[in-house]
């Protein structure tokens, strides 16, 4: 982005009497100085304000400060006499930016395979959502004036944040109070969003508006730009997710219902669920009426608020697993266990005992909503693609109805992997056919701000009018949300009291004392304006003294470069003869152990012949023992036939010789008693004078 400025010197951007800068033209800067993400370049923003440019080192602020407040910084000189420099608000050149940028999902073959490996629809058939490419020429802000209606999504933003088809009831709410399209939604708000859901998962919470706008609300609007949501200051929940979004702006698809999915993007009435397309007056939700949240609801801030900064990457990994999301909640608070269990038992009971329903439009605070505020002017070349016109039924966001307190049938939209039991029940935002819930934010918001409200809401009001220096400290200014300037002008303008003694004094004394008062204001003037004069030279040393200090950094980096590239190259010199000596070695020992391995394996070689032919003489012998065994074996079992049948033939001729003599001796001695010679038996044995059988006994058995 180029910024052209004109030269101290030049006398057009000089005036005789210089006008301090108006808060349009403060906010003008601010607007062309606020990125998409709604963070402030503030070195810019302040070179812009003070007309010189400025180093880093002379900003001080924190990142709350530079991020989150909407506080400004007016330079001394913005109320001097003296003829300094006017302040001239350049015109700048923006090139076509992100939103020109046409999608990489022009094919169907691209959708086809994003689809293989991206499932889109909860819990159902993936076929019954259409997704389909864009078109030639189409961008994500052009209007589709023709049935069938689409909106875009970014396939990137889908990845990244773990997204499910259909959209939750608070995504979708989030979307119609916002009035913007999916794709018109910051990613990185898109992620503030599905964090809060998880958070909610967590602590078995129904996700309300109020809390999350209690957290977070639209910094500032931008014709052309998509919107974003900044956390509040000192209220921030999440840390930034910026760094996972780099280049999503040409990941954006056509996404549409099927015949049995029409709750995709509409409710039983067939009203739209949020806006299809890029709208031209979205809303700037600014806070929330701290009077209108409900106890609840205010107790679930405040526990909220004793939350560490929640890293986006840690919920979502534990998106389908609560348990263990609890777990992650309860490290991140700073309260005691007693507390976190009490909480817990009233959410639960707050799940199945509801409090009573509150409009959201009387609990947000409505900022200014037309778009056209640091509207700037363009040079030649630049241009700014606004959405066609809107024809007929084209999607736009008057055709958007906002709930009128009776929840959208959506068939149990949830979060991934939640059970049906846990479905979040959807924000009620009251309707009209005039916009009435816009008009009753709008109302509700004034009558919080107006100066002559005699109501104690200053302190109830979240808004974006608290901001913060550097340090932490509530800012003393003039500007901030406290100033009531009725009440100012009432007593320290208008001189409060009896001006009926004015009357008696002459025109003499009058004049008199008109004079000496001005005469203390010329005075008043004169060291305020001497007091500026200081501080301006002071200033102006301030930054010789820091551009001085940055040529002594930029030799002495000139003279480090140089001996670290004398360093580099000696360095690189050594390394290569190292290097050549280091491979000499290892070639020369690479030979010698070629050398070796080849002796070696020549000398396996004769050893292995040698064990061949040995192992092969084994064998031989082996086979030929193996068959003089078998016969041997043979042999020795005819022995043994042999043997037994010698041995039967020695027992019979035993036997019958045995019985041949006793045949004999009872011819020769018939006189002997048959009995006793009866006794008489060839196994048995006469042993000290008695007949005893050959057998062993049983007790010798025993015994032995």
């Amino acid at each position: 982005m180029v910024q052209q400025h004109r030269e101290r010197s030049d006398p057009m951007g000089r005036f005789s009497k210089t006008s301090p800068p108006t808060l349009e033209a403060i906010d003008q800067i601010r607007c062309r100085f606020t990125g998409a993400d709604g963070s402030l370049d503030e070195l810019g923003f302040y070179s812009e304000i003070f007309g010189c440019p400025l180093s880093p080192s002379d900003i001080d602020s924190d990142d709350d400060t530079s991020s989150d407040s909407d506080c400004f910084v007016i330079p001394p000189s913005s109320f001097t006499g003296k003829a300094l420099n006017r302040l001239d608000l350049a015109i700048r050149y923006t090139p076509p930016g992100e939103m020109e940028t046409p999608s990489k999902y022009a094919t169907v073959e691209s959708i086809k395979a994003f689809r293989e490996i991206t499932q889109l629809l909860d819990g159902e058939d993936d076929d019954q959502l259409i997704v389909e490419p864009v078109g030639e020429g189409e961008l994500v802000h052009t209007v589709n004036c023709e049935e069938p209606h689409y909106f875009y999504m970014y396939g990137d933003v889908i990845r990244a944040l773990n997204l499910w088809f259909p959209f939750t009831c608070f995504e979708d709410t989030v979307l119609r109070i916002l009035n913007v399209a999916p794709t018109q939604l910051h990613p990185n708000s898109w992620a503030f969003i599905k964090a809060f859901e998880l958070v909610c998962l967590g602590l078995n919470l129904e996700p309300r508006l109020g809390v999350f706008f209690s957290f977070y609300y639209v910094k500032s609007l931008s014709p052309g730009k998509m919107v974003s949501l900044s956390s509040l200051p000192n209220r921030g929940l999440f840390v930034l997710f910026a760094s996972h979004f780099k280049s999503y702006h040409d990941s954006f698809f056509r996404v549409r219902h099927g015949p049995p999915l029409a709750r995709l993007m509409y409710d039983n009435n067939r009203n739209r669920l949020f806006p299809f397309y890029w709208t031209t007056d979205p809303r700037a939700i600014k806070g929330v009426d701290y009077a209108h949240l409900t106890d609840f609801e205010k107790e679930t801030v405040a526990f909220l608020n004793s939350f560490g900064r929640l890293d986006i990457k840690d919920l979502l990994s534990r998106e389908t697993k609560v348990e263990s999301l609890r777990r992650y909640l309860r490290r991140m608070t700073t309260i005691d266990e007693e507390e976190w269990l009490s909480y817990l038992a009233k959410s639960t009971e707050k799940q199945a005992n509801p409090e009573p329903f509150v409009d959201p439009a009387l609990q947000l605070l409505l900022g200014d909503q037309d778009g056209n505020k640091g509207k700037r002017k363009r040079t030649k070349g630049e241009s700014h693609r606004p959405p066609k016109s809107v024809k007929k039924d084209d999607g736009s966001s008057s055709h958007v109805k906002i709930d009128d307190g009776t929840s959208p049938s959506k068939g149990g939209r949830v979060l991934r992997s939640r059970s049906a039991s846990s479905v979040p029940r959807s924000e009620k935002v009251a309707k009209g056919p005039d916009d009435s819930s816009t008009k009753a934010a709008a109302s509700s918001s004034h009558d919080v701000a107006s100066p002559g409200d005699k109501g104690d809401h200053h302190g109830d009001v979240i808004g974006e009018s608290h901001f913060l220096h550097s340090s932490g400290e509530a800012r003393t200014s003039a500007w901030d949300g406290s100033f009531d300037p009725l009440a100012f002008i009432q007593q320290k303008v208008l001189l409060d009291g009896d001006f009926a003694r004015f009357e008696q004094t002459s025109v003499a004394d009058l004049r008199r004392l008109s004079l000496l008062h001005g005469v203390q204001g010329l005075v008043l003037n004169y060291q305020l304006s001497e007091r500026q004069a200081k501080e301006a030279s002071a200033a102006a040393a301030k930054t010789d003294e820091v551009a001085r200090s940055a040529k002594e950094a930029k030799d002495r980096l000139s003279a480090e470069k140089t001996k670290l590239s004398e360093d580099l190259a000696a360095l690189k010199e050594s390394h290569a003869s190292e290097l050549a000596r280091l491979r000499e070695e290892h070639t020369q020992e690479l030979k010698v152990l070629n050398d070796h391995h080849l002796a070696e394996v020549r000398r396996l070689e004769k050893d292995k012949k040698a064990l061949t032919l040995a192992r092969n003489a084994f064998m031989v012998a082996c086979f030929q023992t193996g068959e003089d065994l078998w016969e041997w074996q043979g042999h020795n079992e005819e022995l043994e036939e042999t043997v037994d049948a010698l041995k039967q033939s020695m027992a019979d001729k035993y036997v019958e010789g045995f019985r041949s003599s006793l045949a004999q001796v009872g011819v020769l001695f018939p006189d002997l008693d048959p009995d006793v010679l009866a006794q008489v038996d060839p196994i048995k044995k006469v042993q000290d004078g008695r007949l005893v059988s050959r057998l062993p006994q049983k007790n010798d058995r025993v015994a032995s």
